[in-house]
Formats: C-alpha cells, structure tokens, sequence
C-alpha cells in the first residue's frame, strides 16, 4: 500500500465491518527510530526486521488483547481482540483483524475509530535477539530480527507512523507523519534481549565483551558521561545544571556503577512523575495528567479536570476555565451528585447530603494523584475527594509560591535522594591546567567529601473539615487553611534559612560563617555607603580557592538587609553616575539586586554573590516532593475530614567565600 505524501483528515477506513464490529489494521512496517538503550546507556536506532521469519505471531493469532494507549493496569483498557489467525506479515507490514467491544463505556472510542479519528496504532512487543550494527559516526543500529508481538494499542501518537487503521484495499491510506517523538510506552519499556546474545551485522558475537562492573567507585568522567548520555532522552527532562548536580551527589556518595545506574534510573522516573503534576494552577499542566479523549463532558477524564478547574477556580478566585463554568455555581453536594450518578449510583436525587458525599467515594486516605495511580486502577479520576485535593495542592502551591522568601535567592537549590546527612565536594589541585610535555604525564587533581552536611527533614501540620461545612458548601473552610498552611510552609523555609545568617554558626574549621579568620566580616560597623560598599566588594574579590592562591573572585549579587535599611540601600544603588562630578559618582548603580527579609537582625547588612558561582547556603527537597503536599483522611471517631500538609525540606551551610558581613550602625 502507497503512503501519499499528503495530510488528509477526513478519509474513513472502509474496512470498518460495524455488524462483526471489526476492522483490519497495519500495526508495524518496522520502522526505524531513536532508542535510549539502558543497558549500554547510549542513543541507539531500532528497526523490527519484518521478514515473516523474524517475527513470532503465536501470541496475536491467539487472540491477543488490543489497547486503548498500552495501559494494562485493568480489564477496563482492554477495548478488543486479534482475531484468532488473521495476523500475518505482508509485504514487509505486519496486518491483522482485531474485533472491538460493544461496552457502552467504549462506544465514544470505537466511533471515532470507525469514522476514521483514531487511526494511529503502536504494538507492544519483547525482543529475543538483536543484530547491531555499528558505523563510524553514526548511531549504533539495534535491527530485532527475532521479536515477538503481545498486544496492540491505538494511540494519539505512533511512534511508526505507517501503522494505521488500513483502507479498503482499493484506497490509498492516510499517513501522518509527526515530528518524530519518541513514543513513551510499552515498546519502549517491555522491550529486551531475552537471550542476552549481541551480535554483528554478520552474525558474529562482538570482539569486545563490556568491561565487568565492579564494586569500585566510578570515575568522575565515566559519571559525567552516563549522565549527559541519559540526559539527551526524550523524556530525561534534566537541564545542565540538573545534570551537574547528579554528577556532583553520585560522586560525593563514591557510587560503583551498579548504584550508579539504578540512581539513574530513579531520577529519571521521579522526573517523568514530575513533569505531570502541577506547578502553578494554569490549566495545561491539568490537561496532561489527565490523560486523552475528547473535549466533552461524557469524556470521563475532561469532566473531571472541569470540575477541579472549577474548585480551584473558586478557592484562589481566579478566573475559570471555559470547561470548568459549568460547575462554578453547583454546591458541593450537588457536584458529589454528579460525579456519584456517573459512576453509575441510582436514586442520588432521593439521598441526604450526607450520604450523596459516601456515595461520591469519600471515604479513604487520599494525597494528591498526578495520574499514575488513575492508570493503576487504585481509583477512579472522578472522586469528589480526589479532585477537591487536586485543587486543593494546586492552590497550595500557589499560595507557596506568593509566601517564599527573597533568602532563596542567596541559596543554590539542589534535590535529596532520601534523609540522608548531604554533604558536597571539596576539590583541590585545580586551580590552572597544567602544560603536559611530550610523553608526560598527566597531573591528577582531588575532591573529597566537604565536612559540612545537612539532612532534609519532614515539617507537618493538620486540619480539619466538618461534614457541616461541606454539605453547607463553606468552600472557605478548606482554602482559608490551605492559605494558612503555604504562608506556614514559607514561613519554615525562611526561618530555617534567616537562623543561618542570624546566628552566624561554626563550620568546619571551628570559625563561625562571619568572621576575621575567613575575611568576610568587617572590623567595623557602619551603614551601606559607597565607601563600605566597596570594601565589602575588595574582601569578596580578595577571596582564594582551597588551594591558597587561586582566586575566587566572587563578585557581590545581592545586598540583603532587614528592613531598617530598606530605604537607604534602594536610594544608594538608584542614584546614577554623574558626568560632572567623577569623585561623587556610584559605582554600585544598578549593579546589586536589594533583598529585605524582617526575620533578619536590624542593624546588620551582608552582601551575596551568585550561588551558581560561589554558594554559601544551599537547600534541598526530597526528590519528587518540591513543596508543601496536601493529603486527606476521612475521620471514623468524628464526622468529618481530616488533612494534613507536609514539606520535606532541609538547608545548611557549604562555604563562606561567597558572603560578606557588616556588623553595620544606626542610621542618624
């Protein structure tokens, strides 16, 4: 079958059979594509051989399951079947009959199927034997010429963009061709080498076995170099300075490659996770989460995400979305209601309130669900409960974010693998490259484990919500706390961060942070002047690395002071240069950003330099759990909800290079 090289909607797939309810698919013509192969850890291109002797069709000719999207968590995505014998491989395409279920549940799915809306198939299938094949300059080509089949799905997005739901055999099929974009599946993810042979284009086994892994550390280059290969996947989601983090904690923890790997491997999913759960309210973080269908309310997923829209919309007062105004003037009981007859609950009209929120599900420990416990069948996406702590923690992180204080800026941001003691690197020995001779050799430079560590640790409060003030639609009685609770989360945050600078601790060497010794504390209190200004400047210039001698030349950043010289600093960085008068000019205009915090001491001022550069605070939270988190219980001793918020978080001190303090004076 010819594929045009034109886009058409509108073409039917006329095999569409709608009394035996099937129709006839093309579910791969091997096509090839970027891989991330995670056992060599490298980007690599696949190709299925699609010669009738590489592909083993026992399973699909038994009736295998076809899919909505590779979800196999419940019998509820499987929306039909192969029929027995009908897949077979035809001039270099695999084809097949699959039958689709008359469930009313999937009748939307199977319309758009027959009308031609949903065309794009993608099969699931394991892998027994490779044959690579490796060319200077190119990626290496992994070609499966023994592979077996175990499912097809219909999918939004194929990563074969010939595998589609086939015409008549007289018409000419529309194909889509997509950017190409790695497919996030059960091809990329059940696909394996259940033999654990490799071999070359010819048919030999490689020359060079890999290098055995062994229970020594890796090398700081074999690190930085499995991490910027897993960075380039699709769905890595790791910026440069994400990846310099990993190299840095992988390093300090003095990881042997297996712990290195399996590190990996759990950033990169608590990476995914996190790119699905919101962020900041907006309306297309939602949309992602909740999976695909139609834009209508009788698709399952968009009325639910219509009413969260509408909850969150009434919580934060912002305006709602187009989906969510048909909710924006129900009660609470009334949209339990409907959530409760959808799920298919009779007699919801004759109900107390009460019992119209039992029957909405409220009755289990809930946190927020970014959607992968919706895919695992734990419950439903329409849950009054769920969605009320869906709102709830997009609104908390809202009211978060407004109550985060400006000492972040002075700290450098990194996240925790567990509740671990954090330490970082102390490197020495790199100060110049060394010139190497002919034949000489190469000099080696250290890093070692700083002795200052900090751990992250679990902060929490609970409240709770009366049965009274839901079926009294109080939605204030859930937000006004979920409000109390981000400036409370903030507020720990900044405390935490206030008391380092406040208390000016000992580190490592015995000195406390600020102090002669270190040659970042001023012999004498004053105001921020231009004279004192440029002093503080010439101790941070003056700074050296570890090694004594190279500098550091940390430049100041931020000026930070409590609130007494609020005014006074803002009036000493605007004032501008003046042609006429070089001796009264500032030379600090424009030039440091002023950050005020009230928990700080009045008299004091300090001044920062970029924590990219020169860090002096740092803080952490756990993996996956940025922020405040919202979770809820149903009371059983009292009729009501209960809820609690709780932030993994943690923060110390790493260096003291980077600051500067004046003990400062009363401003007359």
């Amino acid at each position: 079958m010819a594929a045009p090289r034109t886009r058409s909607a509108d073409i039917s797939p006329t095999s569409w059979n709608a009394e035996s309810r099937t129709i006839e698919v093309v579910w791969t013509t091997g096509a090839r594509g970027a891989r991330f192969d995670w056992e060599s850890f490298e980007t690599v291109d696949e190709e299925l051989d699609t010669r009738s002797t590489a592909v083993r069709l026992d399973r699909l000719n038994a009736g295998a399951p076809v899919l909505d999207t590779h979800r196999r968590s419940g019998l509820a995505n499987q929306i039909g079947a192969v029929v027995p014998g009908s897949a077979r491989m035809q001039n270099g395409q695999g084809v097949a009959t699959v039958r689709l279920s008359d469930r009313p549940d999937i009748a939307s799915i199977v319309s758009d199927i027959a009308s031609g809306i949903i065309r794009n198939l993608s099969v699931g299938y394991m892998v027994h034997v490779y044959e690579i094949e490796r060319a200077p300059g190119q990626r290496p080509l992994y070609r499966a010429v023994d592979w077996e089949p175990f499912e097809i799905s219909f999918v939004p997005v194929p990563f074969d963009a010939q595998a589609q739901v086939r015409d008549a055999p007289e018409s000419s099929p529309c194909i889509l061709r997509p950017h190409p974009v790695q497919e996030y599946s059960s091809m990329s993810h059940t696909r394996h080498n259940t033999l654990g042979i490799s071999r070359t284009a010819d048919g030999q086994q490689p020359a060079t076995e890999p290098a055995p892994i062994t229970n020594d550390p890796v090398s700081l280059a074999r690190i930085r170099e499995y991490v910027m290969a897993a960075s380039e996947g699709a769905y890595a989601q790791l910026t440069r300075e994400d990846c310099n983090g990993i190299i840095l904690d992988i390093a300090e923890r003095g990881m042997n490659e297996h712990e290195m790997r399996e590190t990996l491997l759990g950033i990169l999913a608590s990476r995914q996770r996190a790119a699905t759960s919101p962020a900041g309210g907006g309306p297309r973080e939602i949309v992602d989460r909740w999976g695909s269908g139609s834009a209508t309310y009788e698709n399952p997923n968009f009325h639910a995400r219509a009413i969260e829209d509408a909850l969150y919309a009434r919580m934060s007062g912002r305006a709602p979305t187009d989906q969510a105004r048909a909710f924006m003037h129900m009660s609470l009981v009334q949209i339990a209601g409907q959530i409760a007859e959808r799920a298919g609950v009779r007699g919801v009209n004759s109900m107390a309130p009460g019992d119209v929120l039992n029957a909405a599900a409220w009755n289990r420990t809930r946190g927020f669900d970014n959607g992968a416990y919706r895919g695992g069948g734990y419950h439903t996406a329409s849950d009054f409960p769920d969605l009320l702590t869906g709102a709830g923690q997009r609104f908390l992180m809202d009211m978060f974010a407004a109550a985060e204080s400006p000492l972040k800026l002075i700290g450098r941001r990194r996240n925790a693998r567990d509740f671990r003691e954090i330490s970082g690197l102390e490197l020495s020995g790199f100060g110049t490259l060394s010139e190497v001779l002919e034949t000489g050799e190469i000099k080696s430079g250290t890093f070692k484990s700083r002795k200052e560590t900090y751990q992250v640790k679990t902060f929490a409060k609970m409240f709770a919500l009366s049965r009274q003030a839901i079926i009294n639609d109080d939605l204030g009685a859930f937000g006004d706390p979920i409000r109390v609770m981000a400036r409370a989360a903030g507020e720990t945050e900044a405390s935490l961060l206030a008391s380092f600078i406040n208390n000016n601790p000992a580190m490592s060497d015995s000195n406390p942070l600020f102090n002669a010794e270190h040659g970042n504390l001023a012999g004498t209190g004053a105001a921020p002047s231009v004279a004192t200004l440029s002093d503080g400047r010439l101790a941070m210039r003056s700074q050296k690395d570890l090694d004594g001698v190279t500098p550091i030349a940390a430049a100041p950043k931020y000026i930070l002071s409590s609130p007494s010289y609020e005014t006074a600093i803002e009036q000493l960085i605007a004032t501008q240069l003046s042609a006429n008068q070089v001796d009264e000019a500032n030379p600090f205009a424009g030039k440091l950003t002023p950050l005020v915090d009230p928990r700080l001491d009045a008299l004091p001022w300090y001044l920062f330099a970029d924590p990219v550069n020169a860090p002096v605070l740092e803080y952490a939270y756990l993996e996956g759990h940025e922020g405040p988190r919202v979770e809820m219980k149903e009371g059983w001793d009292t009729l009501g909800t209960s809820f609690r918020v709780y932030m993994d978080f943690g923060a110390g001190l790493v260096d003291w290079r980077g600051a500067y303090k004046n003990p400062g004076a009363v401003v007359g």
